[in-house]
């Protein structure tokens, strides 16, 4: 967060805000791979990753059920009120409080905890939306 704010990513033609991020490649640390994702997508230097909770979720994407496990960070970014996207599928936008409870952000069951967090509380260690 930035002056109350969080950096979203907006995939244009699906209509969906989620956090910036990518995948870990072989060998890579999650905070390794979210420097070099920041980089890559938005072409901006973040430091000081902290790792702030682990997200686990199951979803279904063109049939088949996905299983996925997302390291979620704070993190320094640059001041910059614009982010130039360097993939032409998405966007990047900082977005208020109000703004972000106003998004059609996935997954659905991370919004609360991140909303609560821009509120103050703490995040927890682990949040699943499986049983």
């Amino acid at each position: 967060m930035e002056n109350g704010k969080i950096l979203l990513a907006h995939y244009v033609e699906k209509g969906y805000w989620f956090l910036p991020g990518g995948h870990i490649e072989l060998g890579e640390s999650g905070a390794a791979a979210l420097v070099r994702e920041c980089k890559e997508e938005m072409d901006i230097d973040v430091s000081n990753p902290e790792l702030l909770t682990t997200f686990e979720h199951a979803y279904e994407d063109g049939g088949e059920i996905q299983h996925e496990i997302t390291l979620i960070y704070r993190y320094e970014a640059p001041k910059q009120e614009t982010i130039e996207s360097q993939v032409p599928h998405l966007e990047f936008e900082w977005v208020t409080k109000d703004q972000f409870g106003e998004t059609k952000f996935l997954p659905r069951a991370l919004k609360d905890a991140i909303r609560a967090c821009m509120d103050g509380e703490p995040m927890p260690q682990f949040v699943s939306t499986l049983q």
